[in-house]
This record gives C-alpha cells, sequence and structure tokens, in this order.
C-alpha cells in the first residue's frame, strides 16, 4: 500500500514515519517532494554552497534537507519530472525500514547544458510502501544516521 498524504501525516504523528523539517509545500497526493540540503559531493571534493550546478556528463551525489525516518515502509524515490526533462537522471536505492538519516541521491547531468538546483528547491519525491508486516530485522547499516552527503563506503580490500 502507498501512502496518501493523509497517511502521511496520520504516520507522522504516531511516529511511524520522520520527515524533518516537514513542509505542506512538499506535501503530495502520494508522496513527499524533497529539497536539496545545500552539500554535495562532487569529482570526490565536498561542498556546501546555495546552490549546485551539474555541468555536461557529470555526476553528482546530492543531500536532501529533510531526516528521512522510517518503521515498517521502505521509500522510492523519483526525480521531480522537470530535472528528468532537463536531462538529469537518477540513480536511487530503496530507503530501508529502520532509516534514519538525510538522503545521498545520486545525479548525472546526460544534457549538453548545465542543471542547476537551489538549496531549499524540490528536486525529487520520495513516496513510501507500507510493509506487509513488521520487519524481523531494520536496517543498521553504515549509512545510517547519514548528517552529509555521503559518497560509497565498499570495502574493497
Amino acid at each position: 500500500m502507498i501512502l496518501s498524504d493523509r497517511d502521511i501525516v496520520e504516520y507522522m504523528r504516531i511516529g511511524d514515519l520522520i520527515i524533518d523539517p516537514f513542509s505542506r509545500e512538499s506535501l503530495q497526493p502520494s508522496g513527499y517532494d524533497l529539497r536539496f540540503g545545500g552539500e554535495y559531493i562532487m569529482d570526490d571534493r565536498r561542498y556546501k554552497k546555495d546552490f549546485i550546478e551539474i555541468p555536461p556528463g557529470k555526476y553528482s551525489i546530492l543531500s536532501t534537507l529533510e531526516t528521512i525516518g522510517l518503521k515498517n515502509m521502505v521509500g522510492d524515490i523519483k526525480l521531480r519530472s522537470s530535472f528528468c526533462r532537463e536531462g538529469l537522471i537518477g540513480s536511487f536505492g530503496w530507503v530501508d525500514p529502520g532509516w534514519i538519516g538525510v538522503l545521498s541521491l545520486s545525479v548525472s547531468n546526460s544534457s549538453k547544458k548545465s542543471v542547476k538546483i537551489r538549496k531549499g528547491e524540490r528536486f525529487a519525491q520520495i513516496c513510501f510502501i507500507k510493509l506487509s508486516s513488521e520487519v524481523e530485522r531494520e536496517y543498521s547499516g553504515k549509512y545510517k544516521w547519514s548528517k552529509t552527503p555521503e559518497g560509497s563506503k565498499r570495502d574493497l580490500k
């Protein structure tokens, strides 16, 4: 079951969902628009700015403004269509039950023009899918509690 706007508000009220800071403007009929948090990684360097400009052919990892926390549901993320129409391509994994932190979202610019995203601008949407039963084991991986965008933490030894 995908949560509706009413469900999202109710699940936040009972504590099964955290969206902080929450904005009513970002609440959609079947999801929530995530805003750019102003921090990103590009060319293995970290930045904290009021905007990001992604040049053609470049890849970046963006942080969300929101901290997201999930209990007994998963999050599915998509780029907002305006950014897809400008040439951005996003690659996002599931947000697992037990996750809490800002999200690190990977985007690439496939167009011939730079794409600019301002801090606080809505650039992706997350929909929340309620699980059929309680999970046996919540997410407890190395990215939990992220406060900034995170690159890969794979052990390459």
